[in-house]
């Protein structure tokens, strides 16, 4: 713990107990709205917060009151207002001035928004609850003893473990240098990437023109690790081709993700423990790493059309209900595994790899959960999952493969009725077949079997005899469960003599 001298401890006291007692009497005059005191500022449109007369522990200033914008928070406005635990400071705000918050000692959560340009000295003495603040790139002047520190028997002493959160450089950098609190950027070049918070947002950023570069889970975490938990949105810019390892782990606040068009992979553990993360949107991802979305058990929907691999674990313990692996997706061995919520899953790539080895294990019939209703083609690999493992299936029906060819002329006797083989000739027909032709006195039969052979055509007596006439012949297979309905027309010169 850091302490002053004595001699400077008791003429900064005496000089902070003067502020003190030339502070409150101006606000003897303040206009009233509501709870809040207020004065009006010399250009007539603005604002200064001088006090507060509510019990509420939670507070909001207003970004406008009187009719003016809020652009100040006066002095010692809120001093001494020890139940306060949480105040919201509206981004018109532009100045706290001197003492504003001193002695909230249950102060605990506030963030300093942009835009504010000055923090005057004592601005937050006594806020004991307070361990840590995020200073905007905006605050261009932050006075004496107005973070970190409180009154400790007469002596002002610095908060143990107090941290400053802030960019390289700018006052909060400087600030924090000169009292000894430990410093952490909020922007800074990590390699061939580049990340901003902005903590009015919530926002984390990253840009860059290639991968980001990895990290682990334990000794050399992200950057923005320790605070990660205040991080409510995550925003890739386009340029970006690979999310780190373990890049956004336990960014819990974070409720959605938009991969930019760049990006081609995620690394593992990118996004564990976004336990809040709801949706995400891959584009054109490619891959997904072990575990990148592992215990995000508020997920429900994930898209990734364009992914050629999903590893073990990828999205296991989420709470996906309905997936679709696309064409390009050649495996997803044990992606799902563990993930109960999950209903029903698409396969469309037939070779699709469900089961084998990942990462030292062989996933099996624990690949995939024992409800989950899979939909494939027939003879798929997720069709032999499904039957060795006695999981529910549905097909996805395919182009019916039905082929019809006919002959081109035939002969028919006007006075007896004729029979022609081989007529028409159908193969590979996927259900039962049925014949129509647009002539009553022409029908088509099958001699083989409902599927596929040689048809024979029977021609009724009574056709004029010299004419030629030409028959339509329509042959519809009606498909099944795993194969689409089709209907083929044929055109086939019958000459009568």
């Amino acid at each position: 713990m850091k302490t002053l001298t004595k001699s400077t401890s008791v003429i900064l006291a005496l000089l902070m107990l003067l502020g003190v007692f030339c502070a409150f009497p101006m606000t003897a005059g303040a206009l009233i709205s509501g709870d809040w005191e207020y004065s009006v500022n010399e250009d007539g449109t603005t604002a200064t917060i001088t006090g507060y007369n509510g019990s509420d522990t939670a507070l909001a200033i207003p970004s406008k009151i009187g009719g003016k914008t809020v652009t100040v928070i006066g002095e010692y406005a809120f001093y001494n207002r020890r139940t306060i635990t949480k105040i919201t400071i509206p981004a018109t705000v532009k100045e706290l001035e001197k003492g504003a918050f001193d002695e909230c000692a249950g102060l605990s959560d506030l963030t300093i928004p942009d835009g504010v340009s000055k923090i005057g000295g004592f601005a937050f003495f006594g806020c004991t609850s307070l361990k840590q603040m995020f200073v905007p790139a905006s605050a261009m002047f932050i006075g004496n003893y107005s973070l970190g520190y409180y009154n400790n028997k007469g002596s002002y002493a610095a908060l143990d473990d107090f941290t400053i959160y802030g960019s390289p450089g700018d006052s909060s950098c400087d600030y924090a240098d000169q009292e000894g609190f430990k410093f952490v950027w909020l922007k800074d070049s990590t390699g061939s990437d580049y990340f901003s918070y902005n903590d009015t947002t919530k926002t984390l950023t990253i840009t860059g023109d290639s991968d980001m570069r990895d990290y682990n889970s334990t000794d050399d975490q992200a950057p923005w690790s320790s605070y990660s938990m205040r991080i409510e949105k995550i925003v890739v810019k386009e340029g970006v081709t690979r999310i780190s390892a373990w890049a956004f782990l336990l960014c819990a606040g974070v409720k959605s993700f938009t991969a930019p068009e760049s990006l081609k992979s995620i690394g593992e553990g990118a996004f564990s423990f976004c336990t809040d993360l709801r949706t995400a949107d891959l584009k054109n991802v490619t891959s997904v790493e072990t575990g990148a979305f592992s215990f995000c058990g508020a997920l429900t929907s994930v898209k990734f059309p364009k992914v050629k691999k999903l590893y073990a674990s990828a999205f296991t313990y989420t709470g996906i209900k309905e997936a679709t692996l696309p064409a390009s997706c050649a495996s997803a061995i044990g992606a799902f595994s563990s993930t109960d919520s999950l209903k029903k899953l698409k396969v469309v790539n037939k070779k699709c790899a469900l089961e084998g080895k990942a990462d030292d294990y062989t996933y099996g019939k624990d690949a995939l959960p024992e409800k989950t209703v899979i939909t494939g083609y027939k003879d798929s690999t997720a069709h032999k999952y499904a039957k060795k493992y006695t999981r529910k299936f549905n097909y996805i029906k395919e182009a019916n493969t039905m082929t019809v060819t006919a002959k081109k002329t035939v002969t028919a006797n006007s006075k007896k009725e004729t029979k022609i083989n081989k007529a028409v000739i159908v193969k590979k027909a996927q259900g039962k077949l049925s014949f129509k032709t647009n002539n009553k006195k022409v029908k088509i039969k099958s001699i083989d079997n409902l599927h596929t052979g040689t048809c024979k055509m029977i021609v009724a007596k009574g056709l004029k005899k010299g004419k030629t006439v030409t028959v339509k012949v329509t042959v519809s297979a009606m498909g099944s469960a795993a194969y689409k309905p089709l209907k083929k027309t044929v055109k086939i010169k019958i000459i009568v003599k």
